[in-house]
């Protein structure tokens, strides 16, 4: 039984995985430990030490990931597997990037695309003009590392449109907004755990909250750093709501408001 834990890059992916490591785990668990309990689906030691598949190389890995979804779904059985992903849900080179007759579960977690620009750049390490150009990218890809293969997460849109082309089965896709997680975290996290099929815990659920802050997580990076953040960077930066006011020009907030009007309709963002 896997359970997908979908986003585009800086959207809240990694707080999710805290909130459900700590969840589970009913204590704290380190931001280092977590890949432990949900790592990410192009981590090459999934593919080659636990499935022994070969060690493939940059669109190799991408042609063969739904290969990869079919061993592990039948490697796990009915056993529950939190799986993480910032590939875009679509057929490249007439390879599709999921099967989801492989996937049990998808929490897609998205956040206000004008609160993710600057996050990005940031994550990138790059000007909030080139970051914007990045967004909107659709043969955007990260590329392949010694612990991971090539990921293709595509621009923004067409990564949030891949997944909400599957919302229409509740059973087995959940949406779930970085505001209402920040804004209303009892109420949302409680729909994820149950959606997944986790006994419900109010104690575990409130614990879970409090060891998974932003305060609590920036502060774990500062005194052990983080395995997952770029060598000069660090990985959480503010965290904020509509920080973005103060962070990306006139110019571009009003392209990304013509660019972005209809899908932040559908997923219920104002742009002002």
């Amino acid at each position: 039984m896997i359970c997908l834990l979908a986003s585009w890059p800086k959207s809240g992916n990694t707080w999710m995985r805290s909130l459900i490591c700590n969840y589970l785990k009913g204590k704290q668990v380190s931001i280092n430990e977590m890949a432990k309990t949900i790592p990410i689906d192009s981590s090459r030691g999934i593919w080659t030490e636990y499935l022994g598949m070969p060690n493939y190389e940059g669109m190799d890995a991408v042609n063969n990931r739904v290969k990869m979804y079919k061993a592990l779904a039948e490697k796990v059985g009915d056993k529950r597997l939190f799986l993480k992903s910032h590939s875009a849900n679509l057929t490249i080179n007439k390879h599709q990037m999921f099967d989801m007759k492989y996937v049990d579960r998808v929490v897609h977690i998205v956040r206000n695309p004008f609160d993710v620009l600057p996050s990005f750049a940031h994550h990138m390490g790059i000007g909030i003009e080139d970051a914007w150009m990045k967004m909107q990218k659709d043969s955007l890809a990260m590329n392949g590392s010694e612990k991971q293969h090539r990921e293709v997460s595509s621009s923004w849109m067409l990564h949030t449109n891949s997944f909400l082309s599957i919302s229409n089965n509740p059973d087995r896709y959940l949406l779930v907004r970085y505001e209402d997680l920040k804004m209303k975290p009892i109420t949302t996290f409680k729909k994820v755990v149950e959606f997944v099929g986790l006994n419900y815990s109010e104690e575990r659920l409130v614990g879970a909250i409090y060891r998974s802050s932003f305060e609590n997580l920036k502060s774990q990076e500062e005194t052990d750093g983080f395995k997952e953040k770029a060598k000069d960077r660090t990985f959480f930066r503010k965290g904020q709501i509509g920080s973005f006011k103060d962070e990306v020009p006139e110019k571009i907030r009003e392209e990304m408001k013509v660019k972005y009007a209809e899908i932040c309709k559908k997923l219920k963002y104002q742009i002002k």
